[in-house]
């Protein structure tokens, strides 16, 4: 992967092939080359994976590039893994993730309906519809005038993004939380444990990696693939409410690449 890297910071900002690369990351948690292009589309991604390794190359369109921010910062763009605040009750929770509909998805046990969030100095708007029961644990907050977008808080702002919905999930999958109390461990990746964990609300997905109380609502993903919402731990390990019952619940769909 390092002497991969290396070649493609060589061609930062030159004309390879019609291909204008603008930054690159070694992401060791994927085993892949992130890289980014500008004015990403389908054509410049084939022409990188016909000149290197496809197999461990990941590219995306250009980071964000941002000084100075964490997940209290202000954002607008709006992305997943950032910290909201409950106003009403003085608590904070993540993002989940953002809709098309110009909707924020985060945990339902973040507050009660007409709570009012905020975002840094963002007013994200009130929690609207909330579901605490069969096998969700979601609620969506907003509408408001800020601008959404398919992009996740990682290690830095906008270092991941979701362009996938898991369609069908499996244990043993890996499966990845960045939520807003992670800032000294931005990402915690590990396994699915089980698909049917039931306790405060039914199949619960429980897995391998770790959170702490604020992540509540922080989105579960692997590489560009959304796989649900964290709630919380049970028995030692941390569970998520499966992203196909959240958007059967919820009348949404997430902002996608």
């Amino acid at each position: 992967m390092n002497d991969l890297n290396e070649k493609l910071i060589s061609l930062i900002n030159t004309d390879f092939n019609g291909v204008t690369i603008t930054d690159t990351l070694v992401d060791l948690t994927e085993q892949k080359v992130q890289v980014g292009v500008k004015d990403f589309n389908e054509t410049k991604r084939k022409a990188l994976e016909e000149a290197f390794a496809p197999d461990i190359l990941s590219i995306r369109k250009s980071a964000v590039v941002s000084d100075d921010v964490d997940r209290n910062s202000t954002y607008n763009p709006l992305q997943a893994g950032t910290k909201i605040v409950n106003n009403n009750q003085g608590s904070y929770c993540s993002i989940g993730f953002l809709t098309t509909s110009n909707f924020i998805v985060t945990a339902g046990h973040c507050g009660t309906a007409g709570n009012n969030f905020s975002q840094g100095t963002n007013n994200v708007g009130a929690m609207g519809a909330r579901v605490y029961q069969g096998s969700v644990d979601a609620a969506m907050i907003g509408t408001t005038s800020l601008s959404y977008s398919n992009d996740l808080y990682t290690s830095t702002s906008r270092g991941g993004y979701f362009d996938t919905v898991q369609a069908n999930d499996f244990t043993g999958n890996m499966v990845c939380m960045s939520g807003a109390s992670s800032a000294t461990n931005p990402v915690s990746c590990g396994v699915i444990l089980s698909r049917s964990v039931s306790y405060s609300i039914d199949n619960l997905r429980s897995a391998s990696y770790t959170s702490a109380p604020g992540d509540s609502g922080a989105p579960t993903y692997y590489s560009t693939v959304l796989m649900g919402v964290n709630k919380g731990r049970h028995n030692g390990n941390a569970v998520y409410s499966y992203i196909q019952n959240v958007l059967n619940a919820l009348p949404v769909q997430p902002t996608l690449n």
